[in-house]
């Protein structure tokens, strides 16, 4: 019987960039941790790598306890983080991803103070079909190489640089090593075993963080007291076709559920019931309850900015302007419109829009991750329907090549 209490924590990160929107030097970023640390003792920030350009700060809220030392411990760092990118005159930048160099940002969450790793993988398995809710609620990366292109949320998509894939199930009497998932159970160097949720963006506002962070804690809160769910095959496979479906389109998304179409506000909301804030002394998620009313998120609040300028390093500038004045998810869902639900988008067109002429197998696996007996099924079926020629080569393996009727 698992226990009825735990403790959480998290990793924020987020780049610190020069006025010219590159990485700042590894010493400043060190330094910026080592501040952080030396004011507050019970932080345990440290730095993590953008891309090879250079070190991100990593937020780190050391072991936390209750929501209310959540609240109380990020608004101390993100408070004094601001003092401090003001005082070296660098720029604050929390966002998924850099809209220029790439990289991957997110927002880490931590269930710990659990020893049974058999009992933690269960759950770990059991939250797989709800993933791509979080992902839709937490995008925040918009913006990918200069421009806006298709997707709310360019880090999961690209599964965060191979840091956040597809969760593999296997039995817990063959686990081994459980890293860089979207969900994953994480040991660290002392051996203590956490679950770790990495499949949300990097977020732009403190507010959100918090609710974000409590909404995790207290959903994970309900599969471990009450939910062992044995994770169906069809289940699985809705959950990688769900992920890509929520990088493009946030919480404007519709997904499959059990075969059946629903919007993935409609799942948040059941989650918000399901989650157990009360007996964790957890605020209702106000904020995030506004997002899913209104269908909006932060990438959109991006999105918005970049309408109006699409200069790509004068966006990143206002961006970075405007999270230094405040909480800007909180005012501009003040202020924004409600959007219409999209269609559920086909998998089947999104994997024929990516064959051309010889495309390799491992491109195309690539694109989603599904199991190979899915992606293969599915590759099959559109050489039956007429649309692509397959072809098999000692050198290049299978190869795929789009049909086009005149």
């Amino acid at each position: 019987m698992i226990q009825k209490t735990f403790t959480f924590g998290y990793e924020w990160e987020i780049p610190i960039l020069t006025n010219d929107l590159m990485p700042v030097k590894d010493k400043d970023v060190d330094d910026i941790a080592h501040k952080l640390r030396n004011k507050f003792p019970w932080s345990r920030t440290g730095y993590d790598f953008i891309s090879r350009d250079g070190k991100m700060l990593e937020i780190k809220s050391g072991i936390l306890n209750s929501y209310k030392e959540l609240i109380e411990k990020t608004s101390l760092q993100m408070e004094e983080l601001k003092n401090l990118c003001k005082e070296k005159g660098v720029v604050f930048f929390p966002i998924g991803t850099h809209p220029v160099i790439g990289g991957a940002c997110g927002l880490h969450v931590h269930i710990g103070s659990i020893y049974n790793i058999k009992e933690l993988t269960l759950i770990a398995n059991s939250s797989v079909r709800y993933l791509p809710c979080f992902a839709a609620l937490a995008a925040n990366s918009p913006v990918w190489e200069f421009e806006a292109k298709e997707y709310k949320s360019y880090r999961v998509k690209k599964f965060a640089n191979w840091a956040s894939n597809i969760r593999g199930i296997t039995k817990p009497e063959f686990v081994q090593r459980d890293w860089a998932d979207d969900v994953c159970v994480s040991i660290i160097r002392s051996g203590h075993p956490t679950i770790e949720l990495r499949i949300g963006d990097s977020p732009s506002s403190v507010q959100f963080a918090i609710e974000y962070v409590g909404f995790v804690v207290a959903f994970f809160a309900n599969l471990i007291k009450n939910e062992r769910m044995n994770l169906t095959h069809q289940a699985y496979v809705e959950s990688i076709e769900n992920r890509w479906r929520a990088t493009k389109l946030g919480l404007q998304a519709v997904f499959l559920w059990d075969g059946k179409k629903i919007e993935v506000t409609d799942v948040l909301k059941k989650m918000l019931e399901t989650a157990d804030f009360e007996s964790l002394g957890i605020d209702s998620p106000n904020l995030i309850k506004k997002m899913l009313k209104l269908r909006q998120t932060q990438a959109d609040w991006q999105l918005l900015l970049y309408k109006y300028n699409n200069d790509t390093h004068s966006f990143a500038k206002t961006i970075s302007n405007e999270i230094m004045r405040g909480d800007v998810l909180k005012d501009y869902l003040s202020k924004a419109i409600e959007l219409p639900p999209e269609k559920c988008l086909s998998i089947e067109n999104y994997i024929l829009e990516n064959i051309g002429i010889e495309t390799p197998y491992l491109e195309l696996y690539e694109l989603l991750q599904l199991p190979h007996q899915v992606i293969q099924q599915k590759l099959e079926n559109l050489e039956k329907s007429g649309h692509i020629k397959i072809q098999k080569n000692q050198e290049k393996g299978i190869v795929y090549s789009r049909v086009f009727h005149s």
